[in-house]
């Protein structure tokens, strides 16, 4: 573990049971969950915990690696340790697959969020190979925001298998195109120890824009044991 670290506080709202901000979410102070406990059937609340411990933790690791504290003698340093998180939840457990998986409804909530509230970065770990113009037009429609994408797993170039929402191009791909659409996505492959291209990681030389360390990385991560 390496906490503590730093919440975005929703300025509109109070934790009193209501909805202060007008935006259909009771109590969503430091974020939203955009999904709920099983991906196949997505709900929505203003408690963005991840209690899911089969597939769920993503968003606990990246967010040490973003912010957890330093100087503390706990866990790890984060590489931002001033930034404020705002937890978003869009991924579930799916318990006829076994796996967890992010629906497109939750992926656009939580993108429209985040702008709708301020959000500077957004990081999204995640991606497939189907093309959703709702979801590009969602990236369009938040200019402001700078959207932090994998490259994806699959050990493919990106250049020749698409692979989504890391090859969008908002300017370009969404449908109207609002007037003020930027190329507000970055791309990311992950590196391994070596500073090589990890084996797992998807790369292309149009569509993917940089690397970051991605393999052994330590974090963040709520840990039940069980016997």
């Amino acid at each position: 573990c390496a906490l503590p670290i730093l919440l975005w506080t929703n300025p509109g709202e109070t934790a009193n049971g209501l909805d202060d901000d007008g935006n259909v979410l009771i109590d969503d102070i430091h974020g939203a969950d955009f999904v709920g406990d099983a991906a196949d059937s997505p709900t929505t609340d203003g408690d963005p915990d991840d209690d899911n411990i089969l597939s769920g933790g993503h968003g606990s690791h990246v967010a040490g690696t973003v912010g957890a504290a330093g100087g503390n003698a706990i866990g790890i340093t984060g590489v931002a340790q001033d930034a404020r998180l705002m937890a978003l939840r869009v991924c579930a457990h799916v318990d006829s697959l076994n796996d967890a998986r992010c629906p497109f409804s939750s992926q656009i909530a939580a993108i429209n969020y985040a702008g709708a509230k301020g959000a500077r970065v957004a990081n999204m770990s995640l991606g497939g190979t189907t093309f959703r113009q709702d979801v590009v037009n969602a990236l369009a429609a938040n200019p402001d925001v700078l959207f932090v994408i994998s490259a994806g797993n699959d050990a493919e170039n990106n250049d020749i298998e698409a692979h989504y929402p890391c090859n969008y191009r908002p300017q370009v791909h969404s449908s109207p195109t609002p007037p003020d659409a930027i190329d507000n996505v970055v791309c990311v492959a992950a590196t391994d120890q070596a500073d090589e291209l990890a084996g797992f990681s998807d790369w292309g030389v149009s569509n993917v824009d940089l690397a970051a360390p991605g393999t052994e990385t330590l974090s963040a991560y709520p840990v039940s044991l069980r016997f």
